[in-house]
């Protein structure tokens, strides 16, 4: 990560860099983005500008938030292409076959 903030790519890592509040919202999936996931991230964003004043109105509560609370990458000593066995959206854990 770099420690200067010209030399930021991104956005959120620069505001880090000047002690300035940020998030990232991301959506999409293996280099596609549907309809829906447009209105999601349209719809965070104006309940996030609600829940800061910044827009009137009340935000409502996220019914089944999901916290991600570590990100890992994965890595293959071989090359290839990979094909998940779940679906998008399903959700998984440590030991499912």
């Amino acid at each position: 990560m770099p420690t200067e903030s010209v030399a930021a790519r991104y956005l959120e890592t620069n505001a880090s860099l000047r002690q300035k509040p940020s998030l990232t919202a991301e959506a999409g999936h293996a280099g596609t983005v549907e309809p829906e996931d447009v209105t999601a991230l349209i719809n965070g964003c104006l309940n996030v500008m609600r829940y800061l004043k910044m827009l009137p109105g009340n935000a409502p509560p996220v019914q089944n938030p999901v916290w991600i609370e570590r990100i890992a990458g994965v890595t293959s000593e071989t090359s290839g292409v990979f094909y998940p066995t779940v679906k998008r959206g399903w959700y998984v854990q440590q030991g499912m076959k």
